[in-house]
């Protein structure tokens, strides 16, 4: 509500002026509230968005991070590959971290700054002559009554009483027509002075809302839809995967687990025979641990389930002879004998036991002709090179006949 003391009510000190003047103190007083709240409210908010920013800055490392991991992701090598989409992602919300927090300080410059300058200014100014005001009508009240009781018959006490009277008019008057004055300039600062600062924060948020409007415009355009499409046909393809691997069970089905399943041949080549075996310690207790055993070119190689590395339990299978034992009481179990050691093997079945006693066997013979295969080759080599010494001499000896 608006608020206006008129100067030549205040020179009357009527009662519709003290009136007045205690409406516009009261409106002034309940301004004051309510910028403080308004202040204060801002403070918190921008408070609030001061954590916001830390945790959004937190989330943004916590993508970048995400990202690093799927670098190593076959889907990852440009910025239409998951790890380029996840940074490209953080890089847009990165930056309207940046146009939030210029929004936020915006906030404090535009409200807070300048609604608390407007208090310990504007609003001081007008307590500090309404003090002066106070002290100048309580005078101008003291010296009225002091001139009403100066007897009659006291004619230097009369003059005296009724100069003071006449001093502190003036002053009142005065002082009255500064207060109302400060009170009226309040009254009309308020409204541009506020609305002033508000459209200067409104300012902000539009700047703030039209720079992420064009950001994820532009992000949408050239970039997102395309995404979107990719996530489709990701999307596709792993509810396909999930529809085949539904049917996982079925292998047990197709697998023989009686006989002959711990046998693998990739492609059905012996020369690769791979599987777990038993394989016996040569310690005094004679026990028997499970390995991963495999066959790599003219070498049988065997493994821990873990990550450990390759034991090579034969160099050269060539130098290897396999038998089967009579003399243990174990079954499925076969001999690889070396010229300076033995290996007892134990296989989960009859049928894994031949097969492995078939692919060592098949591959010591690759190895023989392997070896033969070289041999004839270094061979031919040699002929070829005599053959031709010996073509070269006779040349020159025709040319010397």
């Amino acid at each position: 509500m608006k608020y206006t003391v008129d100067f030549k009510e205040c020179l009357k000190d009527s009662p519709r002026f003290r009136t007045s003047l205690e409406d516009a103190e009261g409106d002034i007083e309940a301004l004051e509230v309510r910028l403080e709240r308004l202040v204060k409210q801002c403070s918190t908010m921008i408070d609030m968005g001061k954590s916001f920013s830390s945790a959004s800055s937190g989330f943004v490392l916590g993508i970048r991070d995400l990202a690093n991991y799927f670098n190593d992701d076959a889907l990852v090598s440009d910025n239409r590959k998951v790890a380029g989409s996840l940074n490209r992602f953080a890089h847009a919300m990165s930056e309207m971290l940046k146009y939030f927090n210029i929004l936020m300080d915006q906030a404090h410059r535009s409200v807070c700054k300048n609604l608390n300058s407007f208090i310990k200014v504007d609003v001081k100014k007008v307590k500090e002559t309404k003090k002066l005001f106070e002290k100048i009508s309580d005078d101008m009240d003291a010296a009225l009554t002091r001139n009403s009781q100066a007897p009659r018959s006291k004619t230097q006490e009369c003059e005296e009483s009724l100069n003071t009277l006449t001093a502190t008019r003036a002053c009142f008057a005065h002082t009255s027509l500064d207060y109302v004055f400060q009170i009226n300039v309040l009254n009309s600062k308020k409204r541009f002075d506020i609305l002033d600062t508000m459209l200067s924060y409104m300012h902000a948020q539009n700047t703030f809302f039209h720079q992420g409007h064009d950001l994820y415009l532009d992000l949408e355009k050239t970039y997102m839809k395309d995404i979107a499409g990719q996530v489709e046909e990701l999307s596709s393809k792993a509810r396909v995967e999930m529809k085949e691997m539904e049917e996982r069970h079925s292998l047990v089905q197709k697998k023989d687990l009686g006989h002959g399943s711990g046998v693998l041949q990739p492609d059905g080549d012996l020369l690769h025979t791979e599987g777990y075996l038993f394989k016996r310690n040569s310690n005094a207790f004679k026990n028997y641990v499970r390995r991963w055993f495999c066959i790599q070119g003219n070498q049988l190689v065997y493994r821990k389930r873990s990550k450990d590395s390759l034991t090579v339990m034969e160099e050269d299978l060539r130098l290897c002879t396999i038998r089967l034992p009579s003399d243990l009481d174990r079954r499925f179990c076969f001999e690889v004998l070396s010229p300076t050691r033995s290996h007892i093997l134990q296989a989960d079945s009859e049928e894994d036991c031949q097969t492995w006693v078939k692919a060592l066997n098949a591959s010591i013979s690759q190895a023989y002709k392997d070896t033969m295969h070289e041999s004839d080759k270094e061979s031919e080599e040699k002929s070829s090179t005599s053959s031709g010494a010996e073509s070269s001499q006779g040349d020159n000896s025709s040319a010397q006949a």
